[in-house]
């Protein structure tokens, strides 16, 4: 816990006392999520060109992506950028 005013003191202390006694509850994030990893994905993209095995390495950086098989990557790749009928 690292409090960055004054004013977040007294809060942080508590929460840091209830962690501590057992009364915060566990938090979970979720895994491999494809709607956050399409819209990173997507704004990565909009950076510029980058390999793909670049872009696959970074997004397992995050804790939610850890273990994200390549295949699930190569699919969200898929969906976002499958050109589009031509009418």
């Amino acid at each position: 816990m690292f409090p960055s005013t004054g004013a977040t003191c007294s809060g942080s202390a508590a929460a840091a006392w209830g962690m501590a006694a057992g009364q915060v509850e566990e938090t979970f994030y979720p895994r491999n999520p494809s709607d956050v990893l399409a819209q990173q994905i997507v704004a990565h993209a909009a950076d510029g060109v980058h390999k793909v095995d670049e872009v696959y390495a970074l997004v397992r950086r995050a804790a939610p992506f850890a273990d994200l098989p390549r295949s699930s990557f190569e699919g969200v790749l898929d969906m976002l950028f499958r050109p589009l009928p031509v009418r």
